[in-house]
């Protein structure tokens, strides 16, 4: 009687430890046009549940993008390729190249690489010469973010 009930109860539990780990909704930046623009963020950032925006390995080129909260889950962005800046000063319109803003539960991770083109940009730069020089924008920007994990990323400073 004692295994029977034992049995039932840890069989029970299982249950409750493989429901609880619902896996996460995936938005592949490679179905919105292969553009890292921030639309697979927008939408996985307004469905409910666990979301992982990812950005397969590949180069992408973004601009000045927000990927703002508050979202309706725990996001995750997945970047395994390398997502690479305007080199252009005429296209920096903000102080910030890519913000993360109001976003409870985030991780970032992948491995991939943020690419500031700084061998580019600071070749551009004439800040030591001119004091009303045009700035280039701080590369990544994080913004009342809570209960988040940066790991495995490279950043190429500009």
């Amino acid at each position: 009687m004692h295994i029977s009930i034992y049995f039932s109860l840890t069989s029970l539990l299982l249950l409750f430890v493989f429901v609880g780990r619902v896996q996460p909704v995936v938005f592949d930046v490679n179905n919105y046009g292969g553009k890292a623009d921030g639309n697979a963020w927008k939408e996985a950032c307004s469905a409910t549940g666990s979301n992982r925006v990812v950005v397969p390995k590949g180069t992408y080129s973004i601009g000045l993008t927000d990927l703002n909260g508050p979202c309706k889950g725990a996001m995750e962005l997945q970047v395994r390729g390398t997502l690479v800046s305007p080199i252009n000063p005429s296209e920096h319109t903000k102080d910030n190249w890519i913000i993360f803003a109001y976003i409870d539960r985030f991780t970032l991770s992948g491995g991939g690489t943020f690419d500031g083109q700084g061998q580019v940009a600071w070749k551009q730069n004439n800040c030591g010469r001119n004091p009303k020089c045009k700035r280039f924008p701080v590369s990544l920007w994080f913004d009342f973010i809570t209960n988040s994990v940066i790991q495995n990323i490279l950043k190429i400073f500009p």
